[in-house]
């Protein structure tokens, strides 16, 4: 980040968060194709103004590069917009392996709807509200 100095200081109002890379899991983990980022919790909406999910800028399909997993916050299971504490008795390396595929999947999304013409931004916030349909539907049909 820019507001990093080289000697490793922050800014007065700066603050870089760690970024949590989950460790090996229960299962083999997914395909690392890019490093990870940090987790921002999403901003809070209204209905105030009005929400228009039409794509304007149709495209033909092109080659998106991959994108960032999202790491989950420190000690926590992160399944999209879903964010809870890790319940009692779950392994470290079960949480690991829920926090890995999750973030994967939920890039992979992403890096699909970026490639369909999807501002990255949004394809971003799709893909979090996705993966937690995708991981339930997965769960229930276990």
């Amino acid at each position: 980040p820019g507001d990093v100095s080289p000697d490793g200081g922050a800014g007065a109002e700066a603050t870089v968060e760690p970024v949590v890379v989950p460790g090996p899991g229960s299962i083999p983990g997914p395909p690392v194709e890019a490093p990870y980022q940090a987790y921002t919790a999403p901003g809070s909406y209204s209905y105030d103004e009005p929400y228009t999910p039409l794509i304007n800028n149709r495209v033909a399909p092109r080659v998106a590069p991959p994108v960032r997993p999202i790491a989950p916050p420190p000690e926590k299971i992160r399944v999209g917009n879903f964010v809870t504490d890790i319940p009692q008795g779950m392994s470290k390396r079960d949480v690991n392996s829920i926090n890995a595929w999750s973030a994967y999947g939920e890039a992979k999304i992403a890096q699909g709807l970026i490639s369909a013409g999807v501002p990255e931004d949004e394809a971003t916030r799709r893909a979090a509200a996705t993966i937690i349909g995708v991981m339930a539907g997965g769960t229930a049909g276990a």
